[in-house]
């Protein structure tokens, strides 16, 4: 993407009263191109630990931040670098020769602030996106259904809670068609999403003016995936990102219980966090697996499975995997921070 800002100095180096008599100064020109960090460029992302901390059997790629102290338990392994604001704690509670393995280094002090800019969404989707919500004015919830199509088109209905709610027809219409500019935006409402994505899209659901967490939640009903897979075919173009103003989640039902569940896209829980519905965790015994292509990008970490001392017994397995692609290109509109970085210097 291109840069925000770009900072030109060009000056006598040594100054005047500084260089020697016998070599003439020499001048220089300097720039500097700085951006916005962009959240999606995060494998892991969390602003506390309080309900679940990495443990043995788990293993996370790409960049992991904590706006917090970062807590671990048995041995997980860390593959890219790792910061947190408060440093690093082992909770080794039956398991004290557990030691992480930070293959991509470690540094502490860092604090990294998350924005959510609703009304930045409402804005873009309204100039060239595709925006769902209670139109009346009474501010009524709007929920909404996304079926990707792996030839592009994109399956959908809503419903807004004006009474009697009752789901529209369903209507199936190209993504490019669907939101031009790639933003999906459903104001004040729930967002029931899955399927195969062709092409570049970010789905943002919100909770309203008044804060309630009934509202604002992003549920994956079944397998979510790219038609073109990044990990074997390093020219694929199809991108997703999933926005909620609090949780998201994977939706308990016959398509994803005692199943495992693919999950491609980088995910952005503002209030919340994300991870499987308390019946998944709790899976009648039965351990499968989350596969993950992307980021989890939240307010606190979920637990994904029951542990015992040898590790999870139930629930699902966390495979992460890291959408290098990340790291220069992301999904249209994906939160950034409101501070700079450096992105590259020339001199």
């Amino acid at each position: 993407t291109s840069a925000d800002v770009v900072i030109y100095a060009e000056g006598i180096f040594p100054p005047p009263s500084m260089a020697s008599p016998i070599a003439p100064p020499d001048t220089a020109s300097v720039y500097v191109e700085l951006q916005h960090s962009n959240y999606a460029r995060f494998g892991n992302f969390y602003d506390h630990m309080n309900n679940a901390i990495p443990a043995t059997g788990d293993t996370f790629r790409g960049p992991f931040h904590v706006n917090s102290t970062l807590r671990t338990w048995g041995s997980p392994v860390f593959f890219g670098k790792v910061t947190s604001k408060g440093g690093w704690v082992k909770s080794n509670w039956h398991n004290p020769t557990g030691n992480p393995e930070f293959h991509g280094g470690r540094d502490s002090g860092i604090d990294k602030k998350r924005t959510f800019d609703s009304t930045d969404f409402r804005s873009v989707a309204t100039s060239g996106g595709l925006t769902l919500k209670d139109t009346t004015g009474a501010g009524n919830e709007t929920d909404a259904e996304f079926e990707f199509k792996s030839n592009g088109k994109v399956k959908y209905r809503y419903r807004i809670f004006d009474g009697s709610p009752t789901w529209s027809s369903y209507k199936t219409t190209d993504l490019t068609t669907l939101a031009p500019n790639g933003l999906i935006y459903v104001e004040k409402g729930n967002v029931y999403v899955k399927g195969t994505v062709k092409g570049k899209a970010s789905i943002v659901v919100t909770q309203g003016s008044s804060p309630n967490p009934d509202y604002g939640n992003i549920y994956q009903t079944d397998d979510l995936k790219y038609k073109t897979d990044p990990v074997t075919h390093t020219t694929a173009t199809d991108m997703l990102g999933l926005i909620a103003e609090n949780k998201i989640r994977l939706q308990y039902n016959d398509d994803t219980r005692h199943h495992d569940i693919i999950t491609q896209a980088s995910m952005y829980a503002m209030n919340g966090d994300i991870g499987p519905d308390d019946a998944l965790v709790n899976n009648d015994g039965v351990l499968s697996s989350w596969k993950i292509l992307g980021g989890l990008i939240a307010n606190d970490v979920r637990v994904t499975a029951r542990y015992h001392a040898s590790g999870p017994y139930k629930g699902y397995r966390f495979i992460h995997t890291y959408d290098e692609r990340f790291l220069t290109e992301v999904p249209p509109y994906f939160p950034h921070s409101t501070n700079y970085e450096v992105v590259s210097w020339y001199e």
